[in-house]
């Protein structure tokens, strides 16, 4: 890449939209469905509990508020349902015994390739790939993964009632207006199947499933080769990194890879001293209000408030410690070369 398209790279990558509208009644909404979970958890002797039941915050955190209902309630059940699902695969994984783990890549090389099948269904199936490598990492530290249903799913409903509580304060501070726009024309079912079929046969139909499926088989071979430690990361941070669009360097990798170098940096600063229980609320607070404003502004800016929460999640808000710092920072730029490696050679394979 010559210096002046390096220069465009960065540009873009830290591109702000200032035109993209705030909403700073779905940031509320984002806020107390992470904090208030975490409160009561550390209230109550139960962080772990409290903190599982904030990753539905994580799910649900982003759908819009101010929008008419009939929209919301369609919004949030389409992040509903992949949530769900996520849960119930974790305790079927964790049902066939310890090595139950090595299941989540044939699992998620399944979700990939019919995530293929449509737009809709490829943001589906990749919020349900993350929140199940979220969901496994969080229940391996459980002497009984199947108390991980109870929290989480209170948790996803928790947040989807503050999301329907805000977003009817906003409706009744600012109706929305009519849609006048004609409805996008849809495709049918058979012609989805027809056109999924067709990229079947190619290998540029495949190359997505592929390229996720390794890179997600060799983070499952790192955690099962040193399993005392808490590697599951790679595996999260691939899922977060890998794009369906097969580049070199997407600048959509860019941003996620630096926003999650930097969010882990920041996780250990918020996380790693012994704060008071407020305290801890209060960090969620902030981070989760501000990854509802960021999502569209700037997606390296999200990604870096983004991360602390999913560390903060998978440590129970635990102070990490420097050498869990330093194995999450490499665990993140393994991870980068991992995708950068499966995208360098799908492109050559492409050609």
């Amino acid at each position: 890449m010559a210096d002046g398209a390096h220069r465009g790279h960065l540009a873009q990558a830290l591109r702000w939209s200032p035109h993209t509208p705030r909403s700073g009644w779905q940031a509320a909404a984002a806020c107390v469905g992470m904090a208030a979970p975490v409160a009561l958890g550390l209230a109550t002797g139960h962080a772990g509990e409290g903190f599982a039941a904030a990753v539905g915050a994580i799910m649900i955190g982003g759908v819009p508020t101010e929008r008419r209902v009939i929209e919301q309630a369609r919004d949030l059940g389409v992040a509903l349902a992949p949530a769900l699902a996520a849960i119930f695969a974790t305790l079927a994984v964790h049902a066939t015994g310890p090595s139950g783990h090595m299941l989540v890549v044939p699992i998620a090389a399944i979700a990939a390739l019919a995530g293929s099948f449509s737009r809709p269904l490829a943001i589906a199936t990749w919020r349900f790939v993350l929140f199940l490598l979220i969901c496994v990492s969080i229940a391996g530290s459980l002497s009984h993964p199947g108390a991980l249903l109870a929290p989480v799913a209170a948790g996803l409903a928790w947040t989807a009632l503050a999301n329907l509580f805000f977003g009817a304060i906003a409706r009744a501070v600012h109706p929305p207006a009519a849609n006048q726009q004609e409805a996008p024309r849809r495709h049918s079912l058979r012609a989805h199947w027809t056109r999924w079929k067709g990229t079947l046969r190619h290998l540029a139909g495949w190359q997505y499933t592929i390229r996720l499926t390794a890179c997600l088989a060799i983070a499952a071979a790192i955690v099962a080769r040193w399993p005392e430690r808490r590697l599951h990361w790679v595996g999260i941070t691939v899922a977060l990194l890998i794009e369906r669009e097969v580049e070199a360097l997407p600048v959509r990798t860019t941003q996620r890879a630096a926003g999650t170098f930097l969010g882990v940096i920041v996780a250990a600063l918020a996380f790693e001293w012994s704060f008071p229980g407020w305290a801890v609320v209060a960090i969620v607070a902030v981070l989760a209000a501000a990854r509802s404003l960021l999502r569209t502004r700037n997606y390296l800016a999200y990604t870096v408030v983004t991360t602390p929460l999913i560390v903060a999640i998978l440590d129970a808000g635990a102070p990490a410690g420097f050498d869990l710092l330093a194995e999450r920072l490499g665990a993140t730029l393994l991870a980068a070369l991992l995708v950068v490696a499966a995208n360098g050679l799908m492109r050559r394979w492409l050609d």
